[in-house]
């Protein structure tokens, strides 16, 4: 469902950014974050992932379980925004 589609969200995050789309000091203040924030856009973190994976890995982290729905797309073009790209090759 739309929960395995945020954790997969959550671990495309943390194999491309090396940390966490979201933190907090307490389970309650990081649900709340969760629900609230939008996780920082990954070409921030590193500006050679590719636009379509960044796409992908945050609409997958969308707020609202309705706005997770990107599978619904021909894998083929969910494979696109991984074309080129080796999680090892970090600046």
């Amino acid at each position: 469902g739309r929960s395995d589609i945020f954790s997969l969200g959550v671990i495309l995050y943390e194999l491309l950014a090396g940390r966490r789309p979201f933190a907090a000091e307490s389970i309650d203040k990081l649900l709340v974050h969760i629900a609230t924030v939008d996780a920082r856009p990954l070409r921030q973190i590193d500006p050679a992932i590719p636009q379509e994976l960044e796409r992908i890995t945050l609409k997958s982290l969308a707020n609202r379980a309705s706005d997770r729905c990107w599978l619904r797309r021909p894998a083929a073009s969910v494979e696109s925004g991984c074309h080129g790209l080796r999680l090892g090759d970090r600046p």
